[in-house]
C-alpha cells in the first residue's frame, strides 16, 4: 500500500515518541488537587481522546469534573503549566520502535513527509527540532486548529490527492481526520487497534514502524 503513497503523514505523540504516558502524568499532577476521583476521570478520558489538544480538554475536564467554565486566560495559564512539565520530557522520550529509520526510508524513496498534532504549534515544531527530526518534514502543523484542519492544510501545501496521502496515527481523532478527508489511515498500537476493531472501521495497522517492512513497503 505505502508504495503508492506520495504523502505521509504522522501524529507525534504515540505515532513518533513513546510520550502518550507522560502527558497522562502530567494531567494527573495538575489535576491532584481536586481529588482522586477527578484525577481518575481526567486520565481515562486523555487517554481515550489522545488527539483532542489539551486547550479542549482543560476546558472539559474543569467543566464536566469540577463544575468551573474557564475563562482563555486561565486555560492559557494551565496549557503554559502542562507544556513547562511536559516538554523537556517528550524531547527525551524514546521513539516509538522503527519510526527513525521509517522516516530515513520515505526521505531516501523520495516521498513527502509531514506531521499533523494535536500539541500546541509552536511547541511541536520546537520539539521536532529538538529530537533533530525537521528535516525530514515539509510542515508541521499542531494545534489550535483540528486535525482535520491541519491534514486539509498538509494535502493542500504538498499539493497532493487524497489517493496519494496516508495517515499513521494513534487515536480515535487521527481516523476520524483520515476518514472525513478520504485519507487512507494506519493505526499504530494496541490501543486504537482494539478500539477500531470494536467499531468495526477499515483501517490498516502495525504495532509499531517495525511492522513496515513485513506489512506495507512492498505492497
Amino acid at each position: 500500500m505505502l508504495s503508492s503513497k506520495q504523502l505521509i503523514v504522522f501524529d507525534f505523540d504515540g505515532v513518533l515518541a513513546d510520550s502518550v504516558e507522560i502527558k497522562t502524568e502530567v494531567f494527573a499532577e495538575i489535576y491532584k488537587p481536586f481529588g482522586v476521583d477527578v484525577v481518575a476521570k481526567v486520565v481515562s478520558h486523555h487517554r481515550a481522546n489522545g488527539g483532542m489538544s489539551r486547550f479542549e480538554k482543560f476546558k472539559l475536564y474543569h467543566r464536566e469534573f469540577i463544575g468551573q467554565e474557564l475563562d482563555e486566560h486561565s486555560v492559557r495559564g494551565l496549557a503554559g503549566k502542562f507544556s513547562d512539565l511536559a516538554k523537556q520530557a517528550v524531547i527525551a522520550a524514546p521513539e516509538i520502535p522503527g519510526s527513525l529509520e521509517a522516516l530515513k526510508g520515505f526521505r531516501a524513496g523520495g516521498k513527502t513527509c509531514a506531521v499533523n498534532s494535536a500539541t500546541p504549534e509552536e511547541e511541536i515544531i520546537d520539539i521536532i527540532n529538538q529530537r533533530s527530526l525537521t528535516d525530514f518534514f515539509v510542515s508541521v502543523y499542531g494545534a489550535p486548529a483540528s486535525k482535520e484542519k491541519n491534514l486539509e492544510k498538509i494535502l493542500k501545501d504538498s499539493s497532493s490527492s487524497v489517493d496519494s496521502a496516508v495517515f499513521f496515527g494513534d487515536a480515535r481523532s487521527d481516523f476520524d481526520a483520515a476518514l472525513a478527508l478520504d485519507v487512507d489511515f494506519v493505526g499504530v498500537g494496541e490501543d486504537i487497534r482494539s478500539e477500531l476493531n470494536a467499531s468495526a472501521a477499515q483501517y490498516y495497522s502495525i504495532v509499531d514502524f517495525n511492522d513496515l517492512q513485513v506489512y506495507f513497503l512492498n505492497s
